[in-house]
This record gives C-alpha cells, sequence and structure tokens, in this order.
C-alpha cells in the first residue's frame, strides 16, 4: 500500500528505546542502563519480536529466553504462573512491552517494561504536516 503523497513532504522516523518501568508502574521511569547484563525472559505478543528482541539485546541484556505469542494474543493466569515459573529456573527477569504491559499487568507477575519512543530522524515535522498510516 502506497500513502505518499507527492505533494506532501516526507518525514523519517524510527522508534527507539526511552525507558524501563515496571508491570505494576507507579509512572515513574528507570534507565535503560539498568538492563545491561542481566538474564531476561522477554515476552511479547506482538507483530514483529524480533526487533524487540533486537532492542532488548542492543541494551546489553543476557536474552536467555524468549516466550512469543501470536500478536493480540490474550493472556490468562496459566500463560502469567507458566511466565514466572520459567523465569525462576533460568534465575531471570521478565521483560515485555508496552503493548504486553497493559493485558499482563491484570496478573501478579514481576516484569520490567521497555518504553518505546518515536524519534525524528532530522528534526521533528510541524505537527500540522504529520499523516500517520
Amino acid at each position: 500500500r502506497e500513502f505518499a503523497r507527492r505533494d506532501l513532504p516526507v518525514f523519517a522516523c524510527r522508534h527507539r528505546a526511552s525507558a524501563l518501568a515496571t508491570l505494576h508502574d507507579d509512572g515513574s521511569a528507570g534507565d535503560l542502563e539498568a538492563l545491561r547484563g542481566r538474564k531476561v525472559v522477554l515476552v511479547a505478543a506482538i507483530a514483529r519480536p524480533d526487533s524487540f528482541r533486537r532492542t532488548v539485546e542492543d541494551l546489553g541484556a543476557d536474552v536467555v529466553e524468549h516466550r512469543w505469542f501470536r500478536d493480540h494474543h490474550r493472556y490468562s493466569e496459566q500463560d502469567a504462573a507458566e511466565l514466572r515459573a520459567r523465569a525462576s529456573e533460568l534465575g531471570a527477569e521478565i521483560v515485555t512491552t508496552e503493548k504486553d504491559a497493559v493485558k499482563l499487568g491484570a496478573f501478579d507477575l514481576d516484569a520490567s517494561v521497555v518504553r518505546i519512543d518515536l524519534e525524528w530522524i532530522g528534526g521533528e515535522p510541524p505537527a500540522e504536516q504529520v499523516l500517520v498510516a
């Protein structure tokens, strides 16, 4: 599909990890440097989980396992119990996406959440020129 129109300017952007939060977040954010050298089990139900894996590895985490679920997966108490047990078994912590944190927040699960921001390349465009497709 093509969204670009020749009469509109095009601005490039990318996703960038911006902070580390907890699953049951109080609004504060921690430093991403805290992931460096830590053993983690990644948990995600997103369309392209390998991108998330690369992001966390680039932050210096030791990804010992990942649990990918189908995009938009509805987590169950059984999922949470299995994730909790597996992370404990591996001596690792659970790390997930903001999208998954919304659904996993319903369970008693200790996990860190990587917050992602949009970063404009070459400067931010004026708000009236932004068309998200």
